[in-house]
């Protein structure tokens, strides 16, 4: 059995995602044993993404990314972000690339396992530091 179980935010924003992310997501937290992590972003709002795209976090404006996926009027992202959580620092690792490439292997296994594709942010040339990032290929 894990030891490991998604907050009350991270559930928030995995339910922002849609239904094969989430089932991908429940089985990467049930059966990861590494380490723990959390779900940082799921469905990302219109100011949000527009937000990252100025900064440059993103190279895809409101609507062009994964994560701004609708169903009607529900959110129903095929991306999300995900990093290690350190309970000793209360905060997420982002520079501990090695546990990202780790969380993103799982989650690769777990979608193929399924029939679906995913890739990973840290994959990117486009964009450097991704690593948090992962999506399902339609």
């Amino acid at each position: 059995m894990n030891k490991y179980s998604f907050g009350k935010t991270s559930k928030a924003r995995r339910d922002t995602c849609c239904k094969i992310g989430r089932v991908i997501l429940d089985e990467a937290i049930e059966t990861f044993t590494l380490f723990d992590f959390g779900i940082v972003c799921g469905h990302r709002c219109e100011e949000d993404q527009n937000k990252e795209f100025i900064e440059g976090d993103s190279k895809a404006k409101w609507g062009d990314s994964g994560h701004n996926v609708m169903k009607g009027n529900k959110p129903y992202s095929i991306a999300w972000d995900v990093a290690p959580y350190c309970p000793k620092l209360r905060d997420y690792l982002w520079d501990d690339v090695e546990k990202f490439k780790q969380l993103y292997e799982h989650f690769r296994l777990i979608g193929l396992k399924h029939g679906v594709t995913i890739i990973w942010g840290g994959n990117f040339k486009s964009i450097k530091n991704d690593n948090c990032h992962h999506e399902i290929v339609i």
